[in-house]
Order: structure tokens, then sequence, then C-alpha cells
């Protein structure tokens, strides 16, 4: 049909024109928000915005109800949206994975905000804004499309717009966006007055030619220009404009309080963006334990083990240094890991089984990653912080994440567990690395004899490591009471040294301080472990809280590793194995298969594989830099081939030659060959009428061989009769081209030909919707 009578008075709208403009009003519209740059990834409400109008106008224009139409927007809603916002999740995993930890920091965000707190989860900003905006596309579509109300495609966006100005930092240049919003809005609404016009003036005889829209549209975009130019630049009255903000500000008093809670991640005004880890670099004894009823994160086991360990610690720093009360990690290097490719190697230990762990954090903004030990590979970027053992192991201090995680957020990690029997233990010996002598052995000179003095008393007669360590968590767990406060040591006195001679107070950070510089002076090599207890086990999975932060001592065994000791008294003491049950693994392990079955050196990487070999063209090509090349250079080819096929006539050259060898040759022709030879033959005019050849085939109204085009095309519109002025201009363009010297300009027809066979593709999908197909005589 024209274009003028794109509009009609009632019913369904189709308009390439006024697709454009709802896709640029929503776009516009997206790009206030984005350019605010308040949180990353604001640029999903730009995709989702343009998927959303795509859908609508699709949905506008079918031929499905209303019920089908909510119920396939439900649908498409359900589906896509969590799809795409998937991908902000920095997680290595499948897409369910992904899924599950999108929905968490979302729902867990909105029970904060529920709950009147504030959420701090960047995330929930960038779902709620893309799901807005995939609605704002979705209505706006659809109501064009299927009613052409102009109103209700432009105000919503309008009025979200304003929002965002309203409440951005004022910058010059972020006003063009709300200018150019309102330039299209007016060309829209223009537009469809102008076509809505036209139809009733051709309804009623009226001659309207076919440069009058083009002239129309063309005067309409420069008087709106104007029109938006002249309103921007002339001053308003000022006592209007005081009592409008004044009612603004009273309007919306009431909701800014929750706005603010929703919005107080965001890097603006509004928001804070902080980082809280409970832990970092240095660990301060500190006055007080901490307290709270707060959910920190829920872990849960993935790994079916026989004979559990009996205690999981949820590790975040390990420190070597004790100074004037303050533990530092010193000695050690940052350096990225990549899940995809990385992991962490640590000394070869003995009866260690690969476990895997889900952890799910419940707080906001933290970059510490909360482990069992040993952790090897955790499923998201990040940072370790190691201490250097050789080339090719290292000792793990922390490890956090990059970007940090959110509430609601969750990862894996896998981990080295060690759950050795008193045996083991026993038979340990105290061959310590050299590495292990120089890092975790330091204990201040002024207090090393008053420590050892104390050690020696608790320890007598205790000759392996095991039973000093033992000894010492016995003595602490005996002599120090529990208490949530500690009391000042005084002047020039070191706080553990008061602790073990004087007050006998303290909490958890003074029972593995004193543990770990006790053992350190009998030459047990320790080290300060500080994160979480194991907390509660509810519904399979662990549920720790904030008053389960927790430190404890880890002391090194020869060939075993770092082992935990709890010599706090409000915990429950570890009791290990004395002996190693039946069917043992090698160092008093047991249980069912690991999660991952790995060789002595861990996981095989894609280096460790192909080490040795000569380098491939496969090896090369599952590299990053090989896969970005080969996908370069079949977009190369696909280009040429394009290029050379429709703009150089190579093709048909190449299938007339072929056809001209098989008859030199006296040789049958293939059909393939022949149908080939005869579509290099046609003229541009003739192809673009094979559209309607076969839309008719496709409709199942195949015209007999002696029909003319003319007649063709008669019973194509009969079956499509809103392709009408297509199907007219592709014959139009055959008769020129066979009856006319001048014939028809190149390229003429393509366009509508492309249209036809579109409109014949929607209406074979439409026939099984009416009951079956319609059949025309």
């Amino acid at each position: 049909m024209d274009r003028e009578d794109a509009v009609p008075r009632r019913g369904r709208v189709w308009d390439w024109f006024f697709a454009l403009l709802v896709l640029l009003l929503v776009q516009v519209s997206a790009l206030r928000l984005v350019i605010t740059d308040w949180v990353p990834d604001l640029y999903f409400a730009e995709t989702l915005g343009a998927l959303g109008v795509i859908l609508g106008l699709a949905l506008g224009s079918s031929l499905f109800n209303v019920r089908a139409v909510f119920f396939l927007a439900v649908a498409y809603t359900g589906s896509l949206v969590p799809w795409h916002l998937s991908t902000a999740i920095e997680l290595e995993g499948p897409l369910l994975e992904r899924l599950a930890s999108l929905a968490g920091r979302v729902l867990f965000s909105a029970g904060q905000l529920a709950r009147g707190g504030a959420v701090e989860d960047t995330l929930f900003f960038v779902a709620s804004t893309s799901l807005l905006y995939w609605f704002l596309g979705l209505f706006a579509g659809y109501q064009l499309t299927r009613h052409g109300n102009g109103l209700a495609v432009v105000l919503p966006s309008a009025i979200v717009t304003l929002i965002i100005h309203s409440y951005d930092d004022y910058v010059p240049l972020r006003v063009l966006p709300v200018a150019g919003y309102l330039l299209l809005a007016l060309v829209l609404l223009g537009r469809l007055q102008f076509s809505r016009t036209a139809s009733n003036s051709k309804a009623r005889g009226i001659l309207v030619t076919n440069e009058a829209p083009l002239d129309i549209q063309y005067h309409l975009l420069v008087l709106t220009s104007i029109v938006i130019v002249v309103v921007w630049i002339l001053p308003g009255p000022i006592p209007r404009v005081e009592t409008a903000a004044q009612w603004w500000n009273r309007a919306t008093n009431p909701m800014r309080a929750d706005f603010t809670n929703a919005v107080s991640a965001l890097e603006s005004p509004y928001g804070s963006g902080r980082i809280g880890d409970f832990y970092t670099e240095t660990a301060e004894l500190g006055r007080s334990a901490v307290l709270g009823d707060e959910t920190v994160l829920r872990a849960r086991i993935n790994s079916s083990m026989v004979n559990s360990p009996p205690r999981y610690y949820w590790r975040g720093w390990a420190y070597d240094r004790y100074i004037d009360g303050q533990w530092t990690s010193t000695s050690s290097a940052l350096s990225p890991f990549d899940p995809e490719t990385d992991e962490v190697r640590y000394p070869p230990y003995e009866g260690r089984t690969v476990i895997s762990a889900t952890i799910t954090m419940h707080i906001a903004r933290q970059k510490l990653l909360y482990t069992p030990a040993e952790p090897f590979w955790v499923n998201r970027p990040g940072d370790i912080r190691t201490g250097r053992v050789n080339e090719e192991t290292q000792d793990l201090r922390a490890w956090t994440a990059s970007p940090a995680l959110a509430a609601g957020d969750r990862y894996e990690v896998r981990s080295r567990l060690a759950n050795p029997t008193v045996e083991d233990l026993l038979a340990a010996g105290t061959d310590y690395p050299s590495w292990v002598q120089e890092r975790y052995l330091q204990v201040p000179e002024d207090l090393e004899p008053r420590l050892k003095e104390i050690a020696e008393d608790a320890t007598a007669g205790r000759a392996t490591a095991y039973e000093q360590a033992a000894a010492v968590t016995d003595y602490l767990r005996q002599e120090i009471d529990y208490s949530t406060t500690a009391p000042d040591s005084p002047v020039g006195i070191d706080p553990i040294v008061w602790l073990l001679s004087n007050s006998k107070r303290g909490y958890c950070t003074y029972y593995a301080s004193a543990e770990v510089l006790l053992l350190r002076s009998l030459g047990v090599p320790s080290r300060l472990a500080v994160g979480f207890a194991q907390g509660d086990l509810e519904n399979g999975a662990y549920t720790v809280l904030r008053h389960d932060a927790h430190a404890w001592p880890e002391v090194f065994f020869p060939g075993i590793g770092w082992v935990e000791f709890e010599p706090t008294v409000n915990q429950a003491p570890l009791v290990r194995r004395t002996s190693a049950p039946p069917e043992t693994t090698e160092g008093g392990l047991t249980g069912a298969p690991p999660l991952i079955q790995e060789s002595d050196a861990g996981f095989e990487r894609a280096e460790d594989v192909f080490a040795g070999q000569p380098p491939t063209l496969v090896s090369f090509i599952s590299t990053p830099l090989g896969r970005l090349l080969a996908a370069g250079a079949a977009v190369v080819v696909l280009a040429f081939v394009f290029y050379a096929g429709s703009h150089r006539g190579y093709f048909d050259r190449l299938g007339l030659r072929l056809a001209r060898g098989y008859d030199a040759g006296g040789r049958p022709m293939p059909g393939w060959l022949a149908h080939w030879a005869a579509w290099a033959a046609l003229t541009p005019a003739e192809r673009a009428f094979q559209a309607i050849n076969l839309g008719l085939w496709v409709l199942g109204e195949a015209a007999p061989l002696h029909a003319t085009p003319a007649e063709r095309a008669r019973r194509l519109t009969t079956l499509i009769p809103s392709a009408d002025s297509e199907i007219r201009a592709v014959c139009t363009s055959l008769q020129s081209t066979l009856f006319s010297r001048e014939g028809s300009p190149l390229g003429r027809a393509v366009v509508p030909a492309l249209r036809i066979l579109t409109q014949v593709g929607l209406e074979r999908l439409r026939r099984p919707l009416r009951g079956g197909e319609r059949r025309y005589n």
C-alpha cells in the first residue's frame, strides 16, 4: 500500500518510517539514562529497549488477539530479559548458574528495599531500568502498530526521560537527548496526523500526490526544529518556574526516601558505591568482638564425603607478622586470576580431597572471597595475594573478586581439603621447608622470652609439634575466659602478654594470636587466619551470621600443610580422628570419589596440554587470538563472496560457462545447473518478478504455465491485498523491461520484491491460526 495509507482511522498500522521513529524515541530516552553514568552496564537499557520495540511492532502488526499478545509478551519477557541481563554476571559457568546468581541478587535487593533498607547492589538498578525500558519499547511498538496511538507511544518514555533528567547532575550537553526526544516526538505525531488526513482524503476521493508525503515530512522536520530551538532559547516567566519547582518538590518529597534507598549504590549524589570487606591486609586485635545476627553468607558443600572434616572454616586472610597488637601479611604479591586459564598451585601435600563449594553472599560490595582451605580455583575473575614458594608453587594469603560481589551474588570454589588423623599429625615430623621457617616463625624479640616461658610450662613433656599445639590449645581454653570486649593493656606492655599474664579475658582474635605466638616461640610454624566460623547447617547449607566472624590459628605440618586448631572457648573443640577407617586414601582421608578427579599436578590447562608438542593450526585456533583471526578471516571471505556475486556478476558468468561446457560436450545438464543458468540469464526485473511466482507457490496457488504476468500478479493480490502496491511495482517493472525501449531502471523492483516475500511469509504463518488455508479460484 502507499505510504499515505499507512495509518487508517482504525486498525493495524505498519510503516517503516514510523517503526524507525519509535525505535529512535526509545533509544534516545535510554541514552539519557546511559550518559548519567550512575552505575556500570546501563547500556542494557538501550539494548532491551530496542528489543522491546521490535517485539511490540511484531505483536501489534500480527493477527493475534489481545489475550494471545499478553501471553506472548509474558513469555518473551520471562525468557529474553533474564537471559540478556545474565550477561552482566561475571561468572564462569553455565547459563543456569548465571540466572540463579541474577535472581538471588535481584530478590535480595528487592527484599532490602521492601524492608526500608538501602540497596547497595548496582545490578538491582540496572535490572530495574532495563526492565522498564523493555516494557516502554514493547508498549510503544504495540500501541503504534495495533492502534496508531501517538500519545501512548510518546508520553511514557517522555515522562521517564524528564525524571532521569531532573535527578541527574546538571551538565549542559546532557540536555541534547531531551531536545532530540522532543524533535522526534513532534515529527512522529505530525506524521501520524498527516497519514490519517491523507487516508481520509483518499476515502472521499480527494487526490493526494505521491510527492506530498515527502514534502510534508520535510517541512514538518524543519518546523519542529525551529519550534524547539525557539522554545529552548527564550527566557520563561521566572515566578511561574519557581512555583512549578516548589510544587514538584512537594509532590515528590514522599517518594524521595524510597528512591534514595533504591539507588544507594549509584555513583552519583544519590549513591555511595562503597566496598566494605570485613578484613583487609592488616588485622588489629581490637577492643570488642563482632556482634550481630545479620546473615553474611551461605555456603553449600557440593561434594559428598563419607568422612567429613570436624569443622569447616571460611577463610578470608592469612597473616604472618605480628607487631604491637597488629597482624600484617608480608612478602606477598598481587597477581590477576583468570578462571578460564589459571589455578593456584600449592606445594605437594598428601591426602587431600578435592571438594566444590558454592558460596552465596548476603552483604553488599564485598571483594574478599571466603573459601575452605586450600582453594585453587574460583569461577570469578579477580586477584590473588600470594607469597612465593618457588617457581611453580604459591602460598595463598587472600583471594579477591573483581568486580566486587553484591548481595545475592554467588561463586563456586574448588579446594583441596585436608582431614588428617592424629596419627598422621604425630608422624609429620619437623622437617619444615625453608620458606615456612623464614615466614612463619616471627616473634617480637622483646616478647619471645616471656612467651617461651609460658609455652614451655603449658607443653611440659610434649615432644612432637602436634602434641605441643594440642597442649597450647587446651591451655588457652582452660586459662582464658571468653569476653566480647578486651581490656586495654598498660602502656609499654603487649596486649597478648597482658592477656596471658594478667587480664585472662578476650575473644577469638586474642585466643588465636596467643596460640600462634606461643607455638612460634617453641619453633612450631603457625599463622593467624581470619574469616568466619562454620555457622549453622540449614537445608543442606551453612548459614553464617555476622557474629560468626572468627580468627583461628593454623599450624604447618610437613607433607600435610596447614591444619586448623580451635583455642577459642566459645567454639566447640575440634575432635580429630585417632585412626584411619577402612578404605582410606593416602594420608588418612576417606570418602566418595571427589567431585573432580585430579592428577598430582592439578587441573590440566591448555598450556599443559600443548606443552612439548609442535604448534598446530588446531592449537593456535583454540587461543583467543586464533579465534579472533579465524572469525575475521571468515567475515572477509563472506564479504568478498557477496560482493563478487552481487556487484560483479561472477556467479552469473560462472553458471553460464558451466552450462555452455555441458552443451559443447553433449552431456546432459544436471537440474541444479539448468536452474542456475536460467536464473543467470534473467534481467533484474525478471528476477524480481520471481517473487510473485514464488509467493503463489508458497501459498499453494501456483499459476499455470500459460498465465500472463498480469494474471499472476492479480492472483497474488487476491491472496495478500496488503501487498498490492508492491505487486504492481514489480509487474510494471517487468512490463517496462519487456515492452519499453528504455526499460526499467536497475534495482527499482528489488525492494518491492523483498516486501512481497515478507508478506507471503507472514500470510503463510497466519493461515494455521485462521483454521486452515483459504482457497481462491
